[in-house]
């Protein structure tokens, strides 16, 4: 198999994981949020024509009136005849939702790598011009997987000899 093909395997299996991730999302949410919804509602139009019924409002019915509604208007549920008939918990909003937290948390993730990559070149560069103690940064330190490819030059079982200047070639010898 080649790396083309491999590739694109993997590419249309994360495709296939992130749209049942959604679609099981929009599931979950619709099945807590919507009866939730239904029953507040529910509750909502049984106050409303019980308080359209009273000839005469006192206060207290007012107040439970309006602490219920608002109580339901924190969860997107309104009183009103034309804002009551469409639901914010059905699938199309769960899918719209559950497709909302997942980029949310994605572009959350790549935006920190992305950070983390600049501010890491950021070092090096700095490291490498000798501007470390200028901006107060702490020395690089190579990796192991750069050390472990290093070989040593000189063989530790070897004598080493003494440098002597009769012994160094000359470098006059050699043609510019």
């Amino acid at each position: 198999m080649s790396s083309n093909s491999r590739a694109g395997i993997v590419v249309l299996f994360f495709f296939v994981f992130y749209l049942i991730y959604l679609i099981l999302g929009a599931v979950i949410f619709s099945i807590i949020e919507g009866p939730e919804e239904i029953r507040l509602k529910d509750e909502l139009r049984i106050l409303k024509a019980n308080f359209l019924n009273h000839s005469c409002v006192n206060s207290s019915s007012l107040e439970t009136f309006l602490e219920q509604v608002l109580t339901a208007s924190k969860y997107g549920v309104s009183v009103l005849n034309n804002a009551s008939v469409n639901t914010n918990w059905d699938f199309a909003s769960s899918l719209f939702f559950a497709s909302t937290l997942v980029t949310t948390v994605v572009y959350l993730f790549v935006g920190l790598m992305a950070m983390l990559l600049v501010l890491r070149s950021f070092h090096k560069v700095c490291d490498l011009h000798g501007l470390t103690s200028l901006f107060q940064l702490p020395k690089c330190e190579e990796e192991e997987e750069e050390e472990e490819d290093q070989e040593p030059i000189i063989e530790p079982d070897q004598p080493q000899k003494q440098l002597t200047a009769g012994v160094q070639p000359s470098y006059n010898s050699i043609n510019r």
